[in-house]
């Protein structure tokens, strides 16, 4: 569950709920890096947390449950055209970090699609693609998908370098079909080969 709120009235209960459980749980401020913090099963400086973070209501905040999957990595998924890239990018967190994201030092490891994060993109592919959306980047820890980025999602270079797969290439020809679609011609999900293996 994500929240995602100005006051903190709201963002506090939610958080003392969590806490209870004994579920560890992530806040950050709209869309930064900086300033995420874990909150352990004891809440202990949650209210400072949301002060500094919430600014005195001038800030939105976004909580979410903390998933120990992050172990693992926050895994990358490209989807273009529908269709999941056959390799995600792992952004694993380093030394005592909770994040992975490669701009705070997180490690990107090129892995094989799983069957199950495969059924997860597959899914939100055939949502969104028919909406217009040609490129979308799904990350996923564990089981959790915790963002849809649509604007300009990153992994393209990773997997390429790392699997020799040539995510780039496989986009523009995506790209170019588009292009060349019309009304009469819809456009047909791209068949996965070795072409695109350098």
């Amino acid at each position: 569950m994500t929240l995602r709120h100005h006051p903190c009235r709201v963002i506090s209960p939610f958080l003392v709920r969590q806490a209870r459980t004994g579920a560890l749980t992530l806040a950050k401020p709209g869309e930064s890096l900086k300033g995420i913090f874990r909150v352990g099963k004891d809440a202990l400086n949650l209210g400072v947390i949301i002060e500094t973070l919430n600014k005195d209501g001038a800030e939105t905040i976004m909580v979410q449950r903390f998933v120990p999957q992050i172990v693992d990595g926050d895994k990358r998924i490209l989807i273009i055209n529908g269709e999941p890239v056959p390799f995600v990018l792992a952004r694993i967190p380093q030394g005592t970090e909770v994040r992975g994201n490669l701009a705070v030092g997180g490690k990107g490891v090129a892995q094989p699609l799983t069957p199950r994060n495969r059924e997860i993109a597959e899914t939100i592919g055939r949502v969104l693609a028919p909406r217009g959306l040609l490129l979308i980047g799904l990350d996923v820890i564990g089981d959790s998908v915790t963002e849809i980025n649509v604007t300009s999602p990153t992994g393209f270079q990773e997997i390429t370098d790392q699997t020799g797969f040539n995510v780039p290439a496989l986009f523009v020809d995506a790209l170019e079909r588009t292009t060349r679609t019309t009304n009469d011609e819809p456009l047909q999900r791209p068949q996965w080969s070795t072409a695109h293996i350098n």
